[in-house]
This record gives structure tokens, C-alpha cells and sequence, in this order.
């Protein structure tokens, strides 16, 4: 449902009314060009983790797309003050985009995720779980691990590149203001033509956990992940939120 900054119930209540009535907020970035990939990548991504985390919101902080659904349960705003919680997702819509220039210059990716800091803060979430609209959590395995960190910045290792993954993190509230820190900085002079993977203040990167962006080297995602990074709609998965019923609430 298309609802810019009106109507609509919100599910959670702000710092200045409360708690909110679950602490960890999951999300992702977009650029939605058209319906056809909207259906194909985010709307797949949504199917994927409300099962994946079904108590926990899902957001999408879009960069200024040209097109934004209009379904059911999901809710659109362009004012933080305004936002509501939509049933199945809420995205938050800049009006302008800032786009990505080259494979290190993305200020609009860096506007997005820094973005989620300031949905966090609004709803008093304590847990900021960010997977990337081509990125899959596939093991309650996986999911367990996210549930029990309480504190750090956590990015998950990327064995294709050696580095941290920044497609798949966990920001827990005691380094809430690092990120912010991170969204103040201004991008051009600090972030541009560098790798994000090494810039952000990650306090542990972690390795038991175990994913790698499978999609630019296979077409089908090993059954051992536990998360996929880069799965396009032609690389193969499978999940076991596909196979077993969930038994406890994230």
C-alpha cells in the first residue's frame, strides 16, 4: 500500500512513547527501477526473510526509485517523523537519488545504510540487522548466532575477497553512535573511491558463520552455507526455512 506519510497504524512506538515491542529492525537498500525488479529481487528478499525473522520489521531504505509498490502490508514514507510500521515491509524513500558512480563511489548506498541509524533511534531498537536485497540467511544456525549478540559491530568474513562482508551485519546499540559517527562523516572527502569492507569500524568480523558471494562464481549455493551474498535470480539455493518449521520467534 502506497501511504507517503499518512494513515496507517504504526506497529511500534517511538523512544518518545515507549519501547519498542521488538528490538531489532532487519534491513536492506534499494534502487527499484521497475515492477519486473521489484518482483525479482526485493520482493523475493522480503518473501525470503519474513520467514527467516517473522517478529522481527523489515525495511527497505531506498535511494530514489523510480518506482515504488503499491501491495498490501507494505507502507512507503519520505518523513522519518511520519513513518509508520507496514505488516509485511516498510520502506523509507529518498526523493532524490544519489546513485553509485563506480564499484567504490555509492553515495547512495552510504546515505541508505547509514540511514538505518536514524529509523533505529526513532523506534528504540536495540539491534540493527542489515542483509544486502541479493544476500540470504539460510540456517537457523545463522539465525541463532544474530540472536545472541547483544553488543559490537559484527560483519560476517568474505572468503572469495578476504575481508569482511558488508552485505551481512549486526550493529547492536552500544555502537549505534559509531555508526552514526560514520553517517556524519562527510562521504566525498572520507568514503569515496575506498572500500566500504575496510573502512567501516567492524568490532569483530566472524568466521564460524560461514557464506561467500557465491553468485560470481557458482550457480548453485553449496548446502553447508549459511548465508549467500550476490544470489541473482539464476543462482540456486537452499534454505531451511524452506524445509522445517519455525519453532520459537527471533
Amino acid at each position: 500500500m502506497i501511504d507517503l506519510d499518512n494513515g496507517g497504524t504504526p506497529a511500534l512506538e517511538d523512544q518518545s512513547g515507549g519501547a519498542a515491542t521488538n528490538s531489532a529492525m532487519v534491513f536492506c537498500t534499494s534502487y527499484i527501477e521497475d515492477k519486473d525488479i521489484w518482483e525479482g529481487r526485493y520482493n523475493r528478499w522480503l518473501s525470503h526473510h519474513k520467514k527467516v525473522f517473522p517478529t522481527s520489521p523489515l525495511f527497505i531504505i531506498d535511494d530514489g526509485s523510480p518506482f515504488l509498490p503499491d501491495e498490501e502490508g507494505v507502507t512507503i514514507s519520505t518523513n522519518l517523523s511520519k513513518i509508520t510500521i507496514g505488516e509485511r515491509a516498510t520502506i523509507f524513500h529518498f526523493s532524490n537519488r544519489l546513485g553509485r558512480q563506480s564499484v567504490t563511489n555509492f553515495p547512495g548506498w552510504f546515505r541508505s545504510f547509514t540511514f538505518s541509524a536514524n529509523i533505529a533511534k526513532k523506534f528504540g531498537f536495540t539491534k540493527i540487522i542489515h542483509i544486502e536485497s541479493d544476500s540470504f540467511i539460510l540456517t537457523r544456525k545463522a539465525v541463532h548466532y544474530v540472536e545472541t549478540i547483544d553488543k559490537g559491530w559484527t560483519a560476517f568474513y568474505c572468503p572469495r575477497w578476504n575481508f569482511p562482508e558488508t552485505a551481512f551485519q549486526v550493529i547492536c546499540s552500544d555502537t549505534f553512535e559509531a555508526l552514526e559517527k560514520v553517517r556524519d562523516t562527510p562521504y566525498e572527502e572520507n568514503f569515496s573511491q575506498k572500500l566500504m569492507e575496510l573502512s567501516l569500524p567492524f568490532t569483530h568480523v566472524e568466521t564460524k558463520i560461514y557464506g561467500n558471494r557465491y553468485g560470481e562464481f557458482r550457480s548453485k549455493v553449496p548446502r553447508s552455507a549459511d548465508f549467500a551474498i550476490q544470489v541473482g535470480k539464476n543462482v540456486r539455493y537452499d534454505s531451511e526455512f524452506d524445509r522445517l518449521p519455525l519453532t520459537g520467534p527471533f
